[in-house]
């Protein structure tokens, strides 16, 4: 079942994104604002903005933690929170966007890292082809092609490039 949100999630355009995350943000909001100012729901904020920096990059989640603040600056204000200055709010406010942005682009740098390593595995350090592992991904890719076309066929890797010949 993850794996079908994870593809589904890969096919949406950023802006579908945002507008998802925006749901969840609100939706957190709301429960922020159930719940009272006495109990926090602070983090529960960065999961929104976790999946806008996974799925859309860093702009994304930048996006989605101003979206944050400004719902839980309103959920906030709506239960009636009195603060002993008028610029605790605020203070408070900077704080968590400072909190927000940090995850949002924590979240987008560990998943290029991710996808640099992953992409980095399938091939030689010294000469740049597919390793043998980048090979049988590729193989296994092609295979089912080859298949069903039932023709004698050669895989061969040359470069970044995986070549096949079939032969009639």
């Amino acid at each position: 079942m993850l794996d079908r949100i994870n593809n589904i999630m890969k096919k949406i355009n950023p802006a579908q994104l945002v507008l998802l995350c925006a749901t969840g943000i609100c939706i957190v909001g709301f429960l922020d604002y159930i719940t009272g100012y006495e109990i926090s729901f602070f983090a529960f904020y960065a999961l929104p903005i976790g999946c806008a920096s996974w799925y859309g990059g860093q702009k994304q989640g930048r996006i989605c933690a101003l979206f944050s603040i400004v719902i839980w600056f309103i959920a906030d204000n709506m239960t009636g929170h009195v603060y002993s200055h008028h610029l605790i709010p605020f203070w408070n406010g900077l704080i968590r966007l400072i909190f927000f942005v940090f995850t949002a682009y924590s979240v987008a740098a560990i998943k290029e890292k991710i996808e640099l390593e992953e992409n980095s595995a399938d091939f030689d350090a010294l000469t740049s082809i597919l390793n043998g592992r980048g090979f049988r991904k590729k193989a296994e890719a092609i295979l089912p092609f080859l298949k069903r076309g039932g023709s004698n066929s050669a895989l061969s890797e040359t470069g970044r490039i995986c070549l096949c010949a079939c032969f009639y």
